[in-house]
C-alpha cells in the first residue's frame, strides 16, 4: 500500500493529502482556490493513514506573538507535459482544467463594403454612349434606306413589299453595329421604331400634308393597304430581332 504524503498549494497554502507518490511532479487544480500547481512534497515526514494528534501538534507560540505561518519552499520544476495532468486520481480534490477560451483574431480584417452607387453610375455612363451611337447609326441607315425605297417607287410605280422588309433588317443591323456589345431589348425597340418610321413614316407625313388641303378628297386607305400593314410589321419585327441580338440565336 502506498504511503500518503502532503502537498501544499502555493497560492492559498491549502494542504492536500495525496495517497500515491506517483503524483509528484504532475499538475493538479486546487479544490479551494481553483489555481493549478505542480504537486510537491510539503513535509519530509510521511503521513500515516490515521495521524497521531500528538505528532502533528505545533509548538506553542510565545505570548503576545502570532503563530508562525508555515512556509513551504518552492522548487522550480520543469513544465509538465500534457499527459502529466491528474484527472480522476485525486477523487474530489482533483479535476481537469477547463479548456482555454478560443482567441479572437484581432488582426482579422472586416470585409470592405463596396460602393454599389459608384458602380451603377459608371455602368450607366458606359451604357449611355453605345445606346446613343446605336440610335444615330440606325437613324442614318433608316434615312438612306427610305430614300432608296422612294426612288424605287418613283422609278417603277410600284411598292415592292420585300424592300420594306429589307429596310427593317438593315436598320436593325445598323443599331447593333452602333451599340457594340450592349444589345438587349432596349436596342431592339429602338431598331423597330426607326424601321417603322423609315417604312411608314413618310407615308403618314405625306397623308397629313395632303389632308390639310380642304379641297382634297384623299383617304388613309389610299396610302395603306392590308399588304402594307403586313410588310410594316415584318420590317419592325426583323429590326427588333437583329437590333436586340436575337437573330443569331436558335
Amino acid at each position: 500500500m502506498a504511503t500518503p504524503f502532503l502537498s501544499t498549494c502555493p497560492e492559498c497554502l491549502t494542504k492536500l493529502k495525496l495517497k500515491n507518490p506517483e503524483f509528484i511532479g504532475k499538475k493538479v487544480k486546487c479544490p479551494k482556490c481553483s489555481q493549478p500547481f505542480v504537486v510537491e512534497v510539503a513535509e519530509t515526514d510521511e503521513v500515516s493513514a490515521k495521524p497521531n494528534p500528538t505528532s502533528t501538534k505545533e509548538p506553542s507560540a510565545t505570548k503576545g506573538s502570532a503563530p508562525p505561518r508555515p512556509r513551504t519552499a518552492r522548487v522550480t520544476q520543469p513544465p509538465a507535459a500534457d499527459d502529466d495532468w491528474l484527472n480522476d486520481d485525486l477523487g474530489d480534490m482533483g479535476e481537469a482544467l477547463p479548456p482555454l477560451p478560443a482567441r479572437s483574431s484581432a488582426s482579422k480584417k472586416k470585409p470592405r463594403k463596396t460602393s454599389n452607387s459608384g458602380r451603377r453610375g459608371s455602368r450607366a455612363t458606359s451604357r449611355m454612349w453605345p445606346l446613343i451611337l446605336g440610335t444615330i447609326v440606325g437613324c442614318v441607315a433608316g434615312a438612306i434606306c427610305t430614300g432608296i425605297w422612294i426612288a424605287i417607287i418613283l422609278s417603277t410605280g410600284y411598292e415592292v413589299g420585300i424592300v420594306a422588309w429589307a429596310v427593317g433588317a438593315v436598320v436593325g443591323f445598323a443599331v447593333a453595329i452602333g451599340s457594340g456589345e450592349w444589345l438587349d431589348e432596349l436596342t431592339g425597340f429602338i431598331a423597330a421604331g426607326i424601321s417603322f418610321i423609315s417604312v411608314a413614316g413618310w407615308k403618314i407625313l405625306l397623308f397629313l400634308l395632303l389632308s390639310l388641303d380642304p379641297e382634297s378628297a384623299i383617304a388613309l386607305s389610299d396610302f395603306f393597304s392590308p399588304y402594307d400593314a403586313l410588310w410594316i410589321i415584318l420590317a419592325a419585327a426583323t429590326a427588333y430581332r437583329v437590333g436586340s441580338g436575337q437573330s443569331g440565336k436558335g
